[in-house]
């Protein structure tokens, strides 16, 4: 018997002995893709949200150490680090 037949029959092999069972896992597995794409879409809008303050504390510490000459020329470290800590604190809160 050729080899591609012998995979087709062995697919359909347990489908005939476990009919109801079979149609029973496919029917839970076709109901399970709107719960999916809803849980997908749930989780793609909390990771732009994320992006958002992360990439806001990114460029934060990037201005912070372009220019860490002249934040130490004036002293301004304690307010450039209360702003890091307040993004930094509210990326790790959550939205």
């Amino acid at each position: 018997m050729a080899h591609w037949c012998r995979s087709v029959t062995d697919r359909c092999t347990p489908s005939t002995q476990v009919s109801y069972a079979c149609l029973a896992g496919v029917s839970v597995i076709v109901l399970l893709i709107p719960a999916n794409r809803w849980l997908a879409v749930k989780i793609q809008k909390a990771n732009d949200r994320m992006m958002l303050y992360k990439d806001a504390r990114v460029k934060r510490m990037g201005d912070l150490l372009h220019g860490i000459r002249a934040i130490k020329t004036a002293a301004w470290e304690q307010v450039f680090a209360e702003r890091v800590r307040d993004l930094h604190q509210i990326l790790s809160s959550g939205p």
